[in-house]
């Protein structure tokens, strides 16, 4: 089927070559049927190769010969054993020319010459498809001889020798022809087009009618019979339509000028525009040239065609083309007697060699003398010549073949793993013919060993291993299939290595499979790639699972759970990190981060599982747990777990954890939910007090809903003008008036009214919008300043405070606000005070401190005693005022605890040169108390409340 597709394809598609000569690649795959085929098959491929002639041509004669030829090819070949291409030469010089000679002249009525030439053609085109295929055979052949093929059996010298010198002395005469008769047949075309350009010019001059007249055809008739050239075919184009005038029919067509016509043309179209020939029919060569361009150049848009019988030009070529290609098949006879008269001649003088030279063995070894009495004096020098050639060419190959197993044995020595070849008989028993020497690196047997006892090699494949290896090499072995498997060989000392090998399987002539194959030792592979599994689930720091890990064993964990064997989540968060790795580096956090993990996994069960859900967020996931009392007793393991101090380096840091709780399935059936739930719970414990535990409630969605549209509606307030500011005033108990005011920020909602700013400034620093308000309180406390200092300085404070968040110190925001709030009001730097929490002044936000003081900012510490209470930020931190906790104040009466504290703090920042501010001041005797003490300033409802921009000014003209 593939013979006779490529038969007909090769047909259709076929390579002209030269005056008619085709190389038809159809009759490559029907000789190649012949050489290689039975008749019944070389016949089907010949009439369906066959057919394309027949729809082209119209008739038979062209599938008749053919099919003749394949037969007598397929014939010659197979019944007497003469070479392919001499068959098809005594084919065309016996039967195929007499029959294109009986069919085409008197079948089709040709005349003798068209004939001749197609009896030269045919068995050219026969020669060379015949000679294709003859090579393809034999490359095949030859290919094959290597793996044993049977080339010394059935081709002979000759049967090479007859394609190749065919081919080499057909090749440059069809190029030296070529050139020749188509140089000759341009040159002619010259002739014949500057013959006719002549009678042209000449024909319009001795016209006696003018050739723009006419105005019908027999007018035009008339006009061109009167001009008197009966050897030429006139005629005049209206337009480009209709020819008018008297001209043979059909002569005249606008088929394109052929490619040697318009070469041949180029010189004549520069001197006279417009003209172009072309071969009209197989009977006329057409000249048509513009009217307008002869004389008397009337403008008319007429064309003059002239025709001149083709014949004699037409005759000239073909018998060019016979002399040519009777030539070529002289040279291709020529070639053909050649080849085998060299191949049969060296036949005969190997063949008297190859018969001694099977003698010798034999007698050798029967103890027989030699003798070498068939041969002549010339012969056994030519014998003597021709055994000293042998001997070079054979050294010269021992000593290519020796470079070239010197070179095998490095490379295989150099590779990484160890080189084999392995041989499985067809009784599935496996054993090795060769093994590399770092075959023993790899499997720790030595090579030898491994030879002489196959079995050796599967007892130190690891016993889970030996199926899946045994599977593997007869699954290759069944199909053929490219060997790739990965096992574990136990090496002395029971240490184990992963070992991987490739192989490509072959079939041997005795039935085993042999693989030629590589052992690459894949142990650092392995452990890498267990190393990259156990990165992918654990944390890098801590070792316990990461956030992906533990989300999906919370999945399955909750697939298995049931009512009453509940799953607890702990959302554990770690209080103060920030503060940690802001003040003692990263490297500290990540010691206490790891300190922590290392406790939370020692205070739950081996059952449990532990996850590093974020920075400082641990997740627990406690199985078995039967009721929330279960649940309450994990998590205050765990919370009672991390209260011990963590030393790193000098420092003994304190811990704390405060962790949201919910247990399934009561409250959710979807992981992600539940850790939002309890992420829920973790919030709400975190707001009410750090440090303890809560479980999720359903209400507890509501209130973050809640304050979820508090932060919308915020962002709201802040731009539709619904926050406003209070001024809590700042009384010199020295100078008994108002010497400074605090700005105190207030939300007007228009449904709940005022909001407390201890509602909606967490929401603000949880939101990100801290930084958007702190700079709007900035902006408006300084321009209600300027605005009373600018009416009466008498009337108003001398500076104005406002309360600054410890997140609005971790970006330039804050730096700018103050700038930019400063610029805009006129103010000076010393008239702001920015109070900041003492907290604060540990890390490393103090920074920004230090730079807002040196632009001559005052910075005051708010709520001193409440917090940490350090000395170090009285000693080193740029503060100006402290500012005494209203705790303090409050029991100072009844506790001479606070009051001690009270005093020695004022003692204390007077010694530093820092102002002292006690708030929180509602009785006379608290206002005796700190006037006895020696404190600066108060603040308090004995002195005034809070009080809106407009009445601030009154507060300034009162005394105490």
């Amino acid at each position: 089927m593939l013979l006779c597709v490529c038969a007909y394809a090769g047909n259709y598609f076929a390579l002209s070559l030269f005056a008619g000569v085709d190389l038809l690649f159809g009759g490559v795959a029907v000789m190649y049927a012949a050489l290689r085929r039975s008749l019944a098959e070389t016949l089907l491929v010949a009439v369906v190769g066959s057919l394309h002639t027949l729809l082209l041509w119209g008739h038979p004669f062209g599938l008749l010969l053919f099919v003749i030829e394949a037969a007598f090819v397929h014939f010659g070949r197979h019944r007497f054993r003469v070479e392919i291409i001499a068959c098809d030469a005594l084919f065309w010089l016996l039967a195929g020319g007499p029959l294109v000679a009986l069919l085409y002249r008197y079948g089709l009525g040709m005349d003798p010459l068209a004939v001749g030439l197609i009896a030269l053609k045919q068995p050219i085109n026969g020669l060379a498809y015949t000679a294709a295929a003859s090579l393809i055979h034999h490359a095949l052949l030859l290919r094959a001889a290597p793996r044993g093929g049977p080339l010394a059996s059935r081709t002979r010298l000759a049967d090479l020798l007859a394609p190749v010198m065919l081919a080499f002395m057909l090749v440059p005469t069809l190029a030296l022809l070529w050139l020749h008769t188509d140089a000759s047949y341009r040159e002619r075309l010259a002739r014949v087009s500057d013959a006719l350009a002549d009678r042209a010019t000449y024909l319009v001059s001795r016209a006696s009618v003018d050739l723009s007249a006419p105005e019908t055809a027999d007018q035009a008739r008339e006009a061109l019979f009167a001009l008197g050239f009966r050897d030429l075919s006139v005629a005049v184009r209206e337009g480009d339509g209709d020819v008018l005038g008297e001209a043979p029919a059909g002569w005249y067509t606008t088929r394109p000028v052929s490619r040697s016509v318009a070469s041949g043309l180029e010189e004549r179209r520069a001197t006279e525009p417009g003209a172009t020939m072309t071969r009209a029919s197989s009977a006329y060569f057409a000249y048509a040239r513009p009217i307008d361009t002869l004389p008397p150049r009337a403008e008319t848009g007429r064309t003059l065609v002239l025709g001149v019988p083709a014949a004699p030009h037409v005759e000239h070529l073909q018998s060019m083309q016979v002399l040519a290609l009777g030539l070529l098949c002289l040279l291709s006879g020529g070639g053909v007697l050649a080849a085998h008269g060299a191949g049969w001649r060296t036949g005969r003088l190997f063949r008297p060699l190859a018969a001694q030279l099977l003698r010798v063995p034999r007698a050798v070894k029967a103890g027989e003398p030699v003798h070498w009495s068939d041969f002549g004096v010339e012969e056994l020098a030519a014998l003597a010549h021709g055994a000293r050639r042998m001997e070079q060419e054979l050294a010269t190959q021992l000593t290519a073949v020796a470079e070239s197993e010197e070179r095998f044995r490095a490379i295989a020595t150099n590779l990484p793993g160890g080189v084999s070849r392995r041989v499985m008989d067809p009784g599935g028993n496996i054993r090795f013919t060769y093994l590399s020497p770092n075959y023993e690196r790899v499997f720790g047997i030595p090579v030898e060993r491994a030879l002489r006892e196959p079995g050796i090699m599967q007892e130190v494949i690891h016993p889970e291993d030996r199926a899946s290896y045994r599977f593997a090499l007869e699954r290759s072995a069944r199909f053929l299939a490219p060997l790739d498997t990965t096992f574990r060989v136990r090496l002395p000392g029971d240490e184990i290595r992963w070992v991987r090998t490739l192989g490509h399987p072959r079939k041997a002539g005795d039935g085993s499979v042999v693989w030629d194959g590589i052992a690459i030792d894949e142990t650092a592979r392995k452990e890498a790639e267990s190393e990259l599994e156990y990165l992918a689930r654990h944390d890098v720091l801590t070792g316990v699972l990461n956030r992906k890990a533990i989300a999906g064993r919370l999945a399955r964990l909750l697939e298995s759970a049931s009512s009453r064997s509940r799953v607890a989540v702990l959302y554990v968060d770690l209080d103060r990190t920030k503060w940690i790795n802001d003040t003692l580096g990263h490297a500290a956090g990540d010691c206490v981060i790891r300190e922590a993990a290392a406790r939370i996994q020692g205070a739950v069960r081996d059952a449990d599982h532990v996850g590093r859900y974020g920075g400082d967020e641990f997740v627990v996931l406690a199985t078995g747990i039967a009721s929330r009392s279960g649940a309450a007793t994990v998590a205050e393991r765990i919370a009672t777990s991390l209260r011990a101090p963590v030393t790193v380096g000098d420092h003994r840091i304190e811990l704390a954890a405060t962790i949201g709780i919910l247990l399934h399935p009561a409250e959710g059936d979807d992981a992600e939910e539940i850790l939002r739930k309890a992420d829920v719970a973790l919030y709400e414990a975190k707001r009410v007090e750090r440090g303890t535990w809560r479980f999720y409630e359903q209400a507890l969605d509501a209130d973050r809903d809640t304050r979820t549209v508090l932060v919308t509606q915020l962002h709201e307030a802040l731009a539709s003008g619904q926050l406003f500011l209070e001024y809590q005033p700042k009384v010199c108990l020295a100078r008994g008036r108002v010497v400074g005011v605090e700005a105190l920020v207030r939300w007007r909602h228009p449904e709940q009214g005022i909001i407390p700013p201890t509602q909606f400034i967490p929401l603000a620093e949880e939101s990100g919008l801290i930084d958007e308000l702190g700079d709007w309180v900035l902006r408006r406390a300084c321009a209600d300043l300027a605005t009373w200092r600018s009416r009466s300085p008498r009337e108003a404070p001398e500076q104005v405070s406002v309360n600054v968040s410890g997140i609005q110190l971790r970006t330039e925001a804050l730096w700018h606000s103050v700038r930019r709030a400063l610029s805009e009001s006129g103010l000076n730097p010393e008239q702001l005070e920015l109070e900041v929490t003492e907290g604060v002044f540990y890390d490393a936000r103090a920074s920004s401190l230090r730079r807002l003081s040196a632009a001559g900012v005052r910075l005051a510490i708010d709520d001193y005693g409440k917090g940490y209470s350090s000395l170090f930020v009285l000693r080193d931190l740029p503060a100006n005022v402290v500012k005494i906790d209203r705790a303090f104040v409050a029991n100072a009466q009844n506790r001479f605890a606070d009051r001690a504290i009270i005093a020695s703090t004022i003692a204390l920042a007077h010694e530093l040169g820092r102002s002292v501010v006690a708030e929180g001041v509602e009785t006379q005797v608290q206002l005796q108390m700190l006037r006895n003490m020696g404190c600066d300033m108060v603040q308090g409802f004995l002195l005034a409340k809070p009080a809106i921009a407009a009445k601030v000014p009154k507060l300034c003209l009162m005394r105490w």
